[in-house]
Order: C-alpha cells, then sequence, then structure tokens
C-alpha cells in the first residue's frame, strides 16, 4: 500500500494513520513543530512512497481523502489512480476515479482489440478483414475518449474521458 506523508521541518507525518486535521496539528505540538508549519500547507512537501506528488493537493482534508482513498484501492488500482490525480493535476475523488477506469493493458492497441472484440461480433466480419484491422489506427482514433497513460511497470492504464 502506498504510504501518504507530510514532511515537516523535524520529522515525517503519515497521514494515512490520521482522519482529522486536528490530530496531524496534535502530532505538531507533541513533536515541537512549530503551529506555522501545519497552518502554512505546501504541497510540495506530500510526499508518497518517498516521490514527491506533482498534482495539487488543497490542504489537509484533501491530503487526508488521498490517504484514505489510497488505502481502499486494491494493488492495482494504486498506481493508476495516482497516475489519473496527475493528469487531472489535483486529488480526485474514488468515485470520479472509478467512473473513468478502464483498467490497465500492455498497450492502447491490446484496449483498443479488446474494446471491439467484446463490443462486436468480430466472427461476422470475412478472415481477410479481420486479420488486416490496424489497431494502432483504432486505438489512436479512442483518443478522443479515452486517455492511455503510462503504467511504470509497463503497459498503459486506460480511462474514459468523463
Amino acid at each position: 500500500m502506498a504510504e501518504v506523508t507530510y514532511e515537516f521541518s523535524t520529522a515525517s507525518f503519515p497521514i494515512s494513520r490520521y482522519t482529522d486535521p486536528s490530530e496531524i496539528l496534535d502530532f505538531c505540538r507533541d513533536r515541537g513543530i512549530d503551529e506555522s508549519e501545519f497552518y502554512s500547507f505546501n504541497r510540495d512537501k506530500v510526499e508518497i512512497d518517498g516521490d514527491f506528488i506533482g498534482f495539487k493537493v488543497g490542504g489537509w482534508d484533501d491530503l487526508i481523502d488521498l490517504a484514505s482513498i489510497l488505502e481502499s484501492c486494491d494493488v492495482n488500482e494504486e498506481g493508476a489512480y495516482i497516475a489519473y490525480c496527475h493528469d487531472m493535476g489535483t486529488v480526485c475523488t474514488y468515485s470520479e476515479f472509478s467512473d473513468a477506469w478502464q483498467g490497465a493493458y500492455h498497450s492502447a492497441m491490446d484496449f483498443a482489440q479488446e474494446f471491439c472484440e467484446e463490443c462486436y461480433d468480430m466472427d461476422k466480419l470475412p478472415e481477410f478483414l479481420r486479420y488486416n484491422i490496424d489497431w494502432e489506427g483504432v486505438a489512436s482514433d479512442f483518443r478522443h475518449d479515452y486517455t492511455f497513460l503510462e503504467n511504470p511497470s509497463g503497459g498503459v492504464y486506460v480511462f474514459r474521458n468523463v
């Protein structure tokens, strides 16, 4: 599971263990961290698994939501959720993510072919057509309705543009 932390000047704070900003303020007080650090929330100090995030986090409530959502994601969704937030430029709700999430595929072409085979009776096409479909071109056309994001483990994450 991804660990969401906030880097105070003298301590790293594990967000996923808390559900209310007042608990974070108590953490600061208990560790002698100046309260001004708490009140001057800085998104550049937010990390997920040690990497700084590159999307907008509006404040402590957003950060707590982010940690909670990542906790509820299964292993396959976690990386996709983070990639989706990066693409959207902000913390997204789980509902926004799940409405758009189509899955992880080896390539955009694999997604296009699987989509067409599930939605259309490809067996009705003559063999010479079926085996000569330009799946790269079909995938390119799908980019109007779908977003393909790189999966760091290989392949792509696919999201429907909603």
